[in-house]
């Protein structure tokens, strides 16, 4: 089998690294859906828009635009140059220009309803974990004895996210969670992973990186040396990671620490893969 087979390599890992988004979490709903529900309370929707999904999808469509652009001119979310705060300030006035509003009326509500928006993002009120997540981390700290950080293209917030959705006894330690927004840096870039690295004092070779983006997650660990694993949640449910990005099974062990990534379709693949590192437990093979 493949936990077999592979134990070798994958009993000299001894710390695991998230991606955040997308990976044990995510947006209830959408960005654009939270936005549009949220600016009502300040503001009524636009008579151009039928409806609130309408408006949403709109809403969600301008954001990622918005947000690609803001990204694009000041990455990392501003760090150390323009606080997050005022980063997503710009993000959000420019996703809700010239969608209908009086701009006198918008001018006028925007600083309560970006307020509302910003902080709302903070709670766990509006991100919802992905069904298998808790019990997964409960197996691979409480019983498998592993250390557990995250690598994120997020801003400071991500800290208070954590908490609210009762994840923060998974990432006891801070300083493994290593954040774009608080580091200046961002994946793919080598320097973020480095962080970590340093601050869990191991080879990178010791590490494993779980993530959902193939550029950001897997190239970008696997630059440094680290192994990764590749979570693709739209592949269909399967008990064996796949090789290759392949969807078809194979005999062969896929590798950790190769060129091509090794996809799994949900994290509870990942627990059967890797052995119990406590003290003193016979590792079988």
């Amino acid at each position: 089998s493949f936990v077999i087979t592979a134990a070798i390599m994958q009993r000299a890992i001894r710390l695991i690294s998230f991606d955040a988004t997308g990976t044990l979490f995510r947006v209830k709903g959408g960005v654009g859906a939270v936005y549009s529900r949220l600016s009502s309370q300040f503001l009524p929707r636009p008579t151009r828009w039928k409806d609130e999904k309408e408006f949403g999808d709109e809403i969600q469509k301008r954001f990622l635009v918005a947000w690609k652009e803001m990204n694009k001119q000041h990455p990392a979310y501003g760090h150390p140059h323009i606080s997050s705060y005022s980063w997503w300030g710009r993000v959000v006035k420019h996703t809700f220009a010239d969608v209908g509003y009086n701009k006198d009326q918008l001018e006028s509500a925007f600083p309560r309803m970006y307020d509302s928006l910003y902080h709302a993002f903070e709670t766990g009120d509006h991100w919802e974990v992905f069904p298998e997540v808790r019990q997964v981390l409960t197996e691979l700290t409480k019983e498998k004895g592993y250390k557990l950080g995250i690598i994120s293209n997020f801003d400071s917030r991500l800290h208070k996210v954590i908490s609210s959705l009762s994840l923060g006894q998974f990432f006891p330690r801070h300083d493994l969670v290593i954040l774009s927004g608080e580091v200046g840096h961002e994946k793919p870039d080598s320097a973020i992973y480095g962080a970590l690295l340093q601050a869990a004092d191991l080879p990178a070779s010791a590490c494993l990186h779980v993530g959902d983006d193939i550029t950001k997650d897997h190239k970008g660990a696997r630059a440094v040396g680290m192994n990764t694993i590749i979570v693709d949640r739209n592949q269909p449910v399967s008990s064996e990671p796949l090789p290759n990005n392949t969807r078809e099974s194979s005999s062969s062990s896929p590798s950790l620490s190769s060129s091509d990534p090794v996809v799994i379709s949900n994290l509870t693949t990942l627990q059967n893969m890797l052995p119990n590192i406590r003290p003193n437990h016979d590792i079988r093979i």
